[in-house]
């Protein structure tokens, strides 16, 4: 069997090391004393107040930024015109190209690069742009250098003051930088100012442009109208573009637009469009869409025929940053009821003041007279429109595809062209005047009307609440009740509003969109606001915030090198198996000194590291300034000598750096970006002067040997097994074989009464490092964080170290909360929150029977709670417990990063090209199938590399705990809690608990069968099913987290020094970056397309091969279906109907890309009899369940019983074995007639699988029989088969697993289509 010993210290992976801090001795008193967290608490407020004035000046840099962008639009408004004309997925791939080619040009205006070359260029601008840039995400934004270069900034003294606290805490921004730094990004991030140029105001100026093209041509008595109303708006403050004598000619052209990318200049536009309002007493000057409406009241002719057109413009969004309305009512979090109600009655009062539903409900009773075919509703929202406006979900969807396929029956054929098309349609987001036609359900109201009144309606209600007073106080659930009816009625209306959220890039009727916009900017707080309530009211009795601790060091704990201890002002110790971490006073330090004797002492850690020599060396040799300027000073000198006679820097006390090595390491070739010097590889490359490189390279890796040797940081370290200088191939090769030993970690003995006495002091503060291993009562294998952490001090690791302690360490602090302390005494009766087999109790029931128990079994159970009663495990406390006992006391956390696989590289190089050679060099390595199941939440099915099955596993119990029902358990009780504002356990610990599990066990499993794991692509087709990990967002968590735990695979029963122990860890996966870039591959881990691996017979291959909803289409398209098939006969051997058919024929009706290895099939109707599996349980044989969606309930169905019944009632004779298919083709063709019957009866045999929510029966019965006679059963209980639905999922992943490497091996393309699998199993199994 293949062993995967061969992948062992691959890469680095970096870690964080998470551990609670326990005050030794005075620690805790001397913090209060020195008012440390009173220090530390005021910063982090502090950095909740400085955000908003670095936003202002990150506004003020995009302003400086972009006052001097320009680019050409018009191939963006080109790609728009051809998608608005048709919406093809191929012309909105063009869109897609445009946009992202300018928004990377308008980012290029932030970061410099638009001044690198072409018409901009600039090489002054682009470096001080480039270093602006720069500086904005750096300590200069805190000491008024930024604001020193952008003047423009008005900052008072106390908001200077401000920023001057974080001069040296910068780091307190470094996700807040992140935040920010996508604000300029080019990527497609809805929060970025390119996006918000290209994507969010680019088509609005677009559609203004075509607006006013359309009404002067329309009416050119119109034309001189708005330009009298622009020439009013400008005439008040004329201001840059906008001045005296613009024409509109000249702006409602595309270039124009480059005019309109910063706020003052779109609030400009916004006023000529909309008006400017006069001061009291004083009459508001028209706009454009003002203008434009007086004139069609005053010529109802002429309004006629404008009304026909688009003729409102519309108004551009604000510019990001600009548009931070940070909603003063809505804060981060509320902290009392009080803020809460005033945060809902403030956010009523505006919706009473800008009469929002007012303006809502007359776009909506308005919509019958707009352009219909311009007014979109939400694809997205198509369902959730279906179940509101007439109750399943579904009803609007059949009728869009009944009214498309209708449409494609008529144009005759169906190809894979024009499935993709309909594909395409229904991905779309439709218009009013579509939806109008098809009218779903043919209700008399008409669909416009049914929608108009369920707008109506919610809009009724929202007003209703508008006018209702909020309770004083949140002091009950009947205040909380009421308080959700309000929000949860305003919701409603906001949700209604979605429905017509559609795609930005349509082209939309102004009259609808400008109201629209308004409405929703209006309304779109309440997302905000509703959360937050929602959050305040359901909030636990405890806060998890905590706050960073510095101890008045802006770099505490930033490194451990013994030369910078003073500075970073931590230390570690050790004593007893005990480790310490001690925080030295800033401005009263201990100085320990080493102790020889025999008095009781700590270990005190000493530790080395000299940082990257790639850097470090020329740094402090040839690019020393001083050195510089003596070669520059005496070009004849032959040598220059750097003198340290106090012996700081180097050990002799001077250093000689010949001129050879000088200009070796100064001299560069090539040119711009792309210099290199001559020991590089890059002058080997270019050159081809083998010999020059060569001798370079080996002059210049002697040289640094000498200065490592000389060079007081590095003398200490040992360069023993350094090779000659000859046998390095490059730089990088020796470098990284230099700074693998450039780490050194020792102790030292210090005593304890000296460590006392400087906390007794006041000079150190000094806590135990502790979690749950640390405890003198800890039992069982150690966590991982323990066995890393102690393995950095281990004297296997470091002898050659492995495991690296790092730097950037930090320190937390979190208060106790303010909370009703719940306590068991000993002796009193506790329930058990699971059952002895491992069955989780409900919460609900478990709380309703803790309460019963607590009260000394007074009182009355429901009756659920009572069927639970004898079931539950109830004991006794043996010693006080105190729930949520962590969140009753001040809490200390010491955050610690490491590298795991310190001396390799920090990125896998080729893993992917390894892990596949590996796996030609062992066609012998097995293969484990993973799939999301229907009633299984993961299935694991593990087989040969011929395809026999060597286990099968459901995921749903780990360590005797049914996660399936737990998980099934929380996620009702959220929805119900969620519906009813109750506080209820988080469902995403127990999910991320489970998936912890799993990806541990999945790993067990990978080593123990020397397997490789494949899993479905999520990107090429998403199987939706309920419940569970089911969701994208969770099942994709799972693969990240598997991923990773394969990056560095340790076994916590292992030895540090074994396989699979710390220092051994196998690495199995590709580093992760992201799911974008993950592709089909990371190491060991595959993924496949998961299309006909679930719904598949395992014993012949066979698929259904039909769209169903096509053949359905009308009654022509049954009987042509019917005509498809060659016979129909009896066969008594077998007792089963067969349907004989050529994949040749009925294509018109086929899936695409279903043609495999058998050319023809035989689909039998199995007699319908009961059956015993192997392990004794009944089963009736070609049984179906479908779920009636009318009847609301699962139905049993025989196919073979119904068909004899309807054989009989036709009168057609079949137990002679003759072909009755030319009989039943005679058949009456209509609605209730035997030929619609047969085609439901076909539909109902070819559903393979069966499930029934409501018993959980769930299993695959193939309608093909085997070479031997036999249909596959899932319910047979066969081992070498499949046992059940899910696991058919988990093994034909494998399988095409199985089939993916043996195209790796053979060389071939690892892309795998629909065809190539069908042929390869079928081929396989028959």
């Amino acid at each position: 069997m293949a062993a995967f010993d061969k992948f062992i210290h691959q890469y680095q992976v970096s870690k964080t090391l998470r551990f609670a801090l326990i005050p030794q001795g005075k620690t805790l008193e001397n913090i209060t004393k020195n008012n440390v967290l009173k220090e530390d608490d005021e910063r982090q407020k502090n950095y909740e107040k400085v955000k908003p004035i670095l936003d202002r000046i990150y506004k003020v840099f995009a302003e400086e930024s972009l006052k001097d962008c320009s680019v050409d639009w018009n191939d963006l408004d080109a790609c728009l015109d051809a998608y608005q004309k048709d919406p093809s997925a191929d012309k909105r791939q063009k869109v897609k190209a445009a946009q992202d080619a300018l928004r990377d040009e308008i980012a290029g205006y932030f970061t410099g690069k638009q001044y690198a070359d072409g018409k901009n260029k600039n090489a002054t601008k682009e470096k001080e742009q480039a270093e602006l840039y720069k500086d904005i995400f750096s300590k200069k934004l805190f000491d008024g250098t930024v604001t020193t270069k952008l003047p423009q900034v008005n900052l008072s003294a106390e908001e200077t003051e401000l920023l001057g606290c974080f001069d040296k805490f910068t780091t307190y921004f470094a996700g807040f930088y992140q935040n920010r730094e996508n604000v300029f990004s080019g990527e497609d991030i809805a929060t970025s100012i390119p996006h918000r140029v290209v994507q969010d105001n680019f088509p609005k100026f677009r559609e203004n442009c075509r607006i006013y093209k359309k009404l002067i041509k329309e009416e050119p008595a119109l034309e001189p109208l708005l330009q009298q109303a622009a020439a009013a708006v400008i005439a008040q403050n004329p201001k840059g573009i906008f001045q005296p004598g613009t024409l509109l000619d000249d702006v409602f052209v595309i270039p124009f637009y480059n005019h309109l990318l910063l706020q003052d200049d779109i609030d400009y536009f916004n006023q000529i469009l909309g008006g400017i309002s006069g001061d009291a007493g004083q009459k508001k000057i028209q706009g454009l869409n003002e203008t434009s409406n007086l004139f069609m009241q005053q010529h109802p002719q002429e309004a006629d025929k404008l009304k026909k057109i688009h003729h409102r413009f519309i108004p551009l969004y604000k510019q990001i940053l600009s548009d931070r309305t940070s909603f003063s009512f809505i804060p981060e979090a509320f902290s009392n009821s009080q803020e809460a109600l005033d945060g809902i009655e403030t956010f009523k009062k505006s919706l009473k003041k800008n009469d929002t539903f007012g303006v809502f409900e007359q776009l909506i009773q308005n919509l019958d007279s707009l352009d219909q075919e311009h007014v979109y509703l939400s694809n997205k929202k198509i369902n959730e429109i279906s179940q509101a406006l007439y109750g399943e979900w579904h009803c609007i969807q059949d009728v869009l595809k009944q009214h498309k396929n209708d449409i494609r029956s008529k144009q005759g054929k169906v190809t894979a062209k024009s499935e993709k098309a309909v594909r395409e349609w229904m991905n779309q987001d439709f218009s009013l005047k579509v939806l109008t036609q098809i009218n779903p359900q043919n209700s008399s109201n008409g669909f416009l009307a049914t929608l108009t009144d369920e707008g109506e309606k919610r809009i009724s209600q929202c007003k209703n609440v508008l006018g209702s007073p909020l309770p004083v106080k949140l002091a009950n659930d009947q205040d909380k009740e009421q308080v959700k009816n309000h929000l949860d009625t305003l919701l409603d209306t906001f949700h209604y509003l979605e429905w017509f959220k559609a795609d930005p890039d349509l082209e939309t009727d102004p009259n609808f969109t400008v109201p629209f916009e308004k409405i929703w900017e209006e309304l779109v707080p309440l997302l905000s606001l509703y959360s937050k309530v929602r959050n305040f009211v359901t909030q636990k009795p405890y806060s998890t915030e905590k706050f960073k601790l510095n101890f008045a060091n802006p770099t505490l704990a930033d490194g451990w090198d013994i030369h910078k201890e003073s500075d970073n002002g931590a230390l570690l110790f050790e004593k007893g198996g005990l480790y310490y971490l001690g925080i030295m006073n800033p401005k009263d330090k201990p100085n320990f000194k080493s102790y020889q004797g025999a008095e009781p002492y700590y270990q005190k850690m000493v530790y080395r590291f000299f940082p990257d020599c790639s850097k470090t060396i020329p740094k402090c040799s040839t690019q020393r300034k001083d050195v510089k300027k003596y070669f520059e000073d005496n070009p004849q000198a032959a040598s220059c000598q750097i003198r340290d006679p106090k012996k700081v820097k180097f050990k002799q006390g001077f250093f000689q750096i010949p001129r050879e090595i000088y200009e070796l390491n100064n001299t560069t070739y090539g040119t711009g970006k792309s210099k290199y010097k001559k020991f590089q590889t890059q002058y080997y490359q270019k050159t081809q002067d083998k010999s020059g490189y060569q001798n370079a390279l080996r002059k210049w890796i002697d040289f640094s040997k000498k200065f490592l040797q000389t060079y007081v940081s590095t003398s200490i370290f040992d360069f023993k097994g350094l090779r000659p200088s000859k046998d390095y191939q490059d730089l990088g090769e020796f470098y990284k074989d230099v700074n693998s030993r450039c780490y050194r970690v020792t102790f030292e003995k210090i005593r304890v009464q000296d460590i006392h006495d400087a906390v007794n002091k006041g000079q150190l503060y000094l806590f135990q490092l502790y979690n749950k291993d640390f405890s003198p009562k800890s039992h069982g294998l150690p966590n991982l964080h323990t066995l890393y952490w102690k393995a950095v001090f281990d004297s296997e690791n470091l002898k050659d170290p492995i495991v690296k302690l790092n730097g950037q360490a930090e320190l937390f602090y979190r208060p106790k909360s303010n909370m009703q302390v719940i306590q068991h005494k000993t002796g009193e009766d506790i329930v058990n929150k699971k059952l002895k087999d491992g069955t989780p109790v409900p919460d609900d029931i478990y709380r309703e029977i803790s309460g019963y128990v607590q009260s000394k079994y007074q009182g009355i159970l429901s009756p659920e709670a009572q069927k639970w009663l004898p079931l539950v495990t109830i004991k006794k406390a043996a010693h006080d417990i105190t729930k949520d006992r962590r969140f009753t006391e001040d809490k200390f956390f010491f955050h610690v990063p490491i590298t795991l696989n310190y001396q390799n590289p920090d990125k896998p190089r080729a893993f992917n090209l390894q892990v596949n050679d590996f796996l030609t060099e062992h066609p012998e390595t097995n293969i484990i199938g993973i799939d999301r199941g229907e009633r299984n939440l993961i299935y694991a099915v593990v087989i040969t590399p011929n395809g026999k099955i060597l286990e099968q596993k459901s995921f749903n119990v780990i360590h005797g705990f049914d996660y399936h029902e737990s998980l099934s358990q929380r996620e009702k009780q959220r929805v119900a809690a969620r519906q009813a504002w109750t506080a209820i356990g988080r469902i995403k610990d127990l999910k991320e608990g489970y998936l912890s599990l799993v990806v541990h066990e999945i790993a067990q499993m990978m080593i123990k069968y020397q397997a490789v794991v494949v899993l479905e692509n999520l990107n090429t087709g998403f199987k939706r099913i309920r419940g569970g990990i089911s969701g994208k967002a969770v099942y994709q968590q799972f693969e990240k987290m598997l991923i990773e735990k394969l990056n560095f695979l340790v076994f916590k029963d292992r030895a540090m020094e074994q396989e699979g122990g710390v220092l051994k860890a196998y690495q199995l996966t590709d580093s992760f970056t992201s799911f974008a870039r993950l592709g089909n591959q990371s190491g060991f881990l595959f993924y496949i397309p998961s299309a006909y691996t679930s719904k598949i017979d395992p014993a012949t291959g066979f698929v259904d091969p039909f769209i169903w909803s096509h053949v359905t289409a009308s009654e022509k398209n049954r009987n042509e279906f019917l005509k498809g098939f060659d016979s129909l006969k009896y066969d008594a051997q077998s007792r089963a109907f067969v349907l004989h058919f050529h994949m040749k024929n009925n294509k018109q009706f086929q899936k695409n890309n279903v043609e495999g290895f058998m050319p023809e099939w035989d689909i039998c109707f199995e007699k319908n009899e009961e059956k015993i599996s192997l392990q004794g349980e009944k089963y009736m044989a070609g049984k179906r369940i479908f779920f009636d969606s009318q009847k609301k309930q699962y139905v049993e169905r025989c196919p073979q019983n119904e068909l004899i019944a309807a054989l009989q009632q036709a009168n057609i004779p079949w137990v002679t074995g003759d072909d009755i298919l030319p009989a039943v083709l005679t058949q009456p063709s209509t609605d209730t007639g035997f030929r619609h019957r047969m085609v439901d009866l076909i539909r109902s045999v070819l559903q393979m699988r069966s499930s029934n929510g409501a018993t959980g029966e769930d299993y695959i019965n193939s309608p093909v029989m085997d070479l031997d006679g036999h249909f596959f059963d899932t319910r047979a209980g066969i081992q070498d088969l499949p046992l059940d639905a899910d696991a058919n999922g988990a093994y034909h992943i494998a399988l095409k697993g199985k089939l993916l490497l043996e195209r790796i091996r053979d060389g071939k393309n690892t892309a795998i289509k629909n065809t190539d699998w069908l042929y390869a199993i079928q081929e396989a199994r028959n």
